[in-house]
């Protein structure tokens, strides 16, 4: 069996890192054709201090939105989204329909 270039390792480790985010998590070395890694302790100390909490991040600046705002417009949001799934149910019996016009087809 030929051993791994660097390029194929760090595809390997790149598929798995974007599966299960763990990117931010550890820390990684490709080098003539070996993989390495360690545990970032500092991320995850930093990240287990949020354990238990729902983070909800916005791109308004504090000066124009309060804390009550930011909440209400995501559970909207989540309300939106619900509504959404609830009209593609099976329940409904709805499809797409697929039609085209002659002079519109196009090739190439």
């Amino acid at each position: 069996m030929k051993p791994y270039s660097d390029v194929e390792i760090g595809i390997c480790v790149g598929k798995v890192k974007d599966k299960f985010f763990v990117a931010k998590h550890a820390v990684t070395e490709i080098k003539d054709g070996q993989f390495s890694f360690h545990r970032n302790s500092t991320s995850i100390q930093r990240e287990s201090e949020f354990d238990g909490l729902y983070v909800i991040r916005t791109n308004v600046s504090a000066e124009r939105r309060a804390l009550a705002d930011v909440v209400r417009n995501y559970k909207r949001v989540a309300d939106v989204e619900k509504n959404f799934c609830t009209t593609n149910t099976a329940l409904l019996d709805i499809r797409p329909i697929h039609h085209h016009l002659e002079d519109r087809n196009c090739l190439f």
